[in-house]
């Protein structure tokens, strides 16, 4: 085993590319669980490691059926209710010694979740609620709980764990009692998450969140005139949700303090008269992200006032990407760019930059590279390499170490140089015919008219790539149509 795999944070970043809660792979057969599962079994090196991603979020549902001895659960499809599509019956008493695979796999848990995903466990809770050890699940960190039937939801309790930091739920407006021993049963929390309810939270309910000393981030879809003056007066408040904003009656400021004093994160999806309302209401705040989804058609001056408010009160907290200038020029006359990346350099930074540069060089990997990835991975779908391809290979003669991976289907080469795409074209429809599409850091930047006539040579380099993605199903084509003609018969 190479030595570098003996480090744990460099196991750890391989390993984090198999996390199920990020998996981005577009090709379904890439299944992150299968995978870990198979590397988990691979050494003793890499089992802990592995077995951490594969546990570290399950749905309870999940972890039930798979930690449990097979003749304690059924699974009962309902083919005519969309809600409920399986439901879980208890089938015998329940042992202590039938917790022991639990045991040993919940501390690896760090998130759990229960959603409106189709699995009804109703029929299991009163036992689980009597039956379940308390010391399973010692290291858990995220719970969201999203029963499919309401009245489960005081079944929480259940779950409720000191070391719990963040929550997500959805509380019936029969919760208020359990929702006051949250401060108590989980004093680490500081992410409230309402994603939704069918009615306006008030200060009654928000009245659990006078038991935490520290609440950082809380996410509510509406909530009354005193519940938002409430929130507005958290000492530690750095991110706030919102769907709407009280509309009741002008908003009154707070005499003794300002409204959010460390507010960072501000989304609103509020009507735009309060949110421009709230906008001059917390003029100052010293924010670094504002989100804003308007629902409805608004006029021109409730843009310009939308406009004023967000340039008079904290637009110079707030950055944003180069390219979304060009979007925003329109409200020019109301705005102005006084921060393109959001931080200043003095020039003990600039200095610290300058003793830096010396040591940046271009990529070290060629071309060449790949043929190792096409002779060792079979399997590989998708890779992201750095390279310089301003040098091209030549053809490999001898058919003993001329590898053709078919498998791979995208390539990102991030800021890799090229000057010639038509031979980088045809080097990598010999190695991976069957890549179809290929990326660069500037994949989803803007490439309008203005931008490409800019000396940039990183633009140049983007659009170079692209003529290799077009160039590279018509050289696989030819190569394809010579395999096929070389495998017929001779006529002669």
């Amino acid at each position: 085993m190479h030595r570098c795999l003996q480090i744990p944070e460099i196991v750890d970043m391989v390993f984090s590319q198999l996390d199920p809660r990020i998996s981005s792979d577009p090709w379904p057969a890439a299944t992150p669980f299968r995978d870990l599962s198979v590397v988990a079994r691979t050494c003793t090196t890499f089992q802990g490691p592995a077995l951490d991603y594969l546990w570290s979020s399950a749905p309870l549902e999940r972890f039930l059926i798979r930690c449990a001895p097979s003749d304690i659960w059924d699974v009962e499809p309902n083919e005519y209710s969309w809600s409920e599509k399986y439901t879980i019956r208890l089938l015998r008493t329940i042992h202590v010694s039938d917790w022991d695979r639990a045991r040993a796999y919940s501390p690896r848990v760090k998130h759990l979740w229960l959603r409106r995903n189709g699995w009804s466990l109703s029929k299991i809770f009163p036992t689980l609620s009597v039956a379940l050890p308390e010391a399973l699940f010692p290291n858990l960190q995220t719970l969201d709980w999203q029963p499919v039937i309401v009245a489960d939801f005081h079944h929480i309790q259940i779950f409720l764990r000191p070391t719990l930091t963040r929550i997500v739920f959805i509380p019936p407006s029969d919760s208020a009692s359990i929702l006051s021993t949250l401060a108590a049963k989980c004093p680490k929390l500081t992410d409230i998450s309402v994603p939704w309810r069918t009615q306006t939270a008030s200060e009654a309910d928000l009245e659990f969140l006078r038991g935490f000393q520290v609440i950082r981030r809380v996410t509510f879809p509406s909530v009354d005139q005193d519940a938002f003056q409430h929130l507005s007066r958290l000492a530690t408040l750095e991110s706030l949700t919102l769907d709407e904003l009280p509309t009741a009656s002008p908003l009154s400021p707070v005499a003794d303090s300002p409204p959010f004093p460390v507010l960072r994160d501000l989304t609103l999806a509020s009507e735009i008269t309060p949110t421009t309302q709230f906008l001059r209401w917390c003029s100052g705040v010293p924010l670094n992200k504002f989100d804003m989804c308007l629902h409805e058609c608004v006029t021109p001056d409730e843009m310009n006032d939308l406009f004023a408010a967000i340039s008079a009160g904290f637009f110079a907290f707030l950055s944003h990407k180069p390219q979304h200038r060009q979007r925003m020029r329109g409200n020019g006359c109301v705005i102005d760019h006084l921060s393109l990346f959001g931080f200043d350099l003095d020039n003990d930074g600039f200095s610290d930059l300058a003793l830096a540069w010396p040591q940046f060089h271009t990529p070290r990997a060629t071309l060449s590279c790949l043929h190792s990835f096409a002779q060792h991975c079979p399997h590989l779908r998708k890779l992201t390499i750095a390279l310089d391809a301003t040098v091209v290979p030549a053809p490999e003669p001898d058919p003993r170490t001329r590898f053709h991976q078919r498998r791979l289907k995208a390539l990102d080469v991030e800021h890799s140089p090229i000057t010639n795409p038509f031979a980088v074209a045809r080097f990598l429809s010999g190695v991976f015919p069957e890549v179809t599409r290929v990326m660069t850091h500037r994949e989803y930047d803007d490439n309008d008219d203005d931008e490409l006539e800019e000396p940039d040579e990183a633009i140049a380099f983007h659009n170079r790539w692209k003529d290799v993605q077009v160039m590279l199903p018509e050289f696989s084509a030819v190569r394809e149509e010579g395999r096929m003609l070389a495998q017929q018969p001779s006529s002669m």
